[in-house]
């Protein structure tokens, strides 16, 4: 029987996680168009999920705010929308200055923590924090 080079156990190769992840990783990289066409078609085809998605996760954000600074936090993502819908060329984006989540510091949703930048600017910047 072959032993997975993945996991060390012998005859799992078809089974090991870690090996499924890896071979999908590797399908993605060389599929990138096949990718975001199926993303694209599931968020078109499934508009409530992300809909429900997206409350949820803003819930869990509001959840951890403090509760005096909500409405003030509310208007920024409005101007931050308004600011998308009259200049979409610009598609600027909420993001938070110390991310909420990572592994050496942890931000707070508060007013004081967030920030307009372009979009290719958050992707860029990811969850990375810098001192």
């Amino acid at each position: 029987m072959t032993v997975c080079k993945h996991c060390g156990q012998a005859g799992c190769y078809s089974m090991c996680k870690i090996g499924i992840r890896e071979r999908n990783k590797l399908w993605a990289s060389k599929n990138k168009e096949t990718v975001a066409a199926k993303g694209k078609r599931w968020r078109e085809n499934n508009t409530s999920n992300k809909v429900a998605q997206t409350r949820a996760r803003r819930n869990k954000i509001t959840v951890g705010s403090f509760k005096h600074e909500v409405g003030r936090m509310n208007a920024f993502y409005k101007y931050a929308a308004t600011l998308r819908r009259d200049l979409p060329e610009l598609n600027y984006v909420v993001d938070h200055i110390v991310p909420i989540i990572h592994p050496n510091v942890c931000g707070l949703h508060v007013i004081a923590n967030l920030q307009l930048i372009p979009y290719a600017a958050n992707g860029a910047k990811g969850n990375r924090f810098d001192v």
